[in-house]
């Protein structure tokens, strides 16, 4: 595993208690070890050291179109997989709300989990179950 060196600072932004690191999306060490929005990142300086932020997937559209129904009963099915409300840092984000317009690709929600057995767990649900969020193919 590669090790980064980066300047750390404080902000002063109150994320309730939570570790959590902000990186430009351009950030060198964001390239290079691939994370994606908000994915957990180990901190250390001398004998300290945090875990800050979580784990992250997006779950994208297969196919462009328009969001016409979202299951929300399974979608609160697969962030509770994911450890919520229980952990604080796990659930999803909605990306995609009814009614809109995605292209293939596009993320239709991120699953965030406290660890990646959890964000598995979440993910093997979603992929059961493909029409969380069903799209209308355009005309």
């Amino acid at each position: 595993m590669a090790v980064h060196t980066m300047r750390v600072r404080r902000l002063g932004i109150d994320t309730h208690q939570q570790a959590v690191v902000y990186m430009r999306q351009d950030c060198p060490v964001c390239r290079s070890e691939g994370f994606a929005a908000e994915a957990r990142v180990a901190l250390a300086h001398g004998e300290r050291a945090i875990v800050a932020t979580l784990n992250t997937r997006p779950v994208v559209a297969a196919h462009a179109g328009r969001v016409v129904r979202i299951d929300n009963r399974r979608l609160a099915r697969a962030a509770k997989l994911a450890g919520a409300p229980g952990d604080p840092a796990a659930g999803l984000a909605l990306h995609a709300p009814l009614g809109a317009a995605v292209a293939a690709g596009d993320p239709l929600f991120t699953l965030h989990a406290d660890s990646p057995g959890e964000l598995a767990y979440a993910l093997d649900f979603v992929n059961a179950h493909p029409s969380i969020v069903a799209l209308e193919a355009p005309p």
